[in-house]
């Protein structure tokens, strides 16, 4: 499996970008997961994995990650 790390970003403006993550119902587990193999997205900044066993041809349009370990905010590469 392909790992790979995100882009951190600063926290998106209000009403511009969809953020998705950071609270704490999400615990160590990644906020997308897919079926069977894929890549795996990891935060920027600590490592946890944010989004697993996708596909590369994944789009997430105007969708920033928030990370449930360490808050910050992640985009993919």
């Amino acid at each position: 499996m392909e790992e790979l790390s995100c882009k951190i970003v600063a926290k998106p403006e209000k009403n511009t970008k969809t953020v998705i993550g950071g609270g704490d119902n999400y615990g160590d587990r990644p906020l997308f997961a897919g079926e069977g193999t894929g890549r795996r997205y990891s935060c920027g900044n600590c490592s946890l994995v944010l989004v697993d066993n996708v596909g590369e041809n994944i789009k997430l349009i105007n969708i920033v990650l928030k990370c449930p370990g360490c808050q910050s905010y992640n985009e993919l590469p």
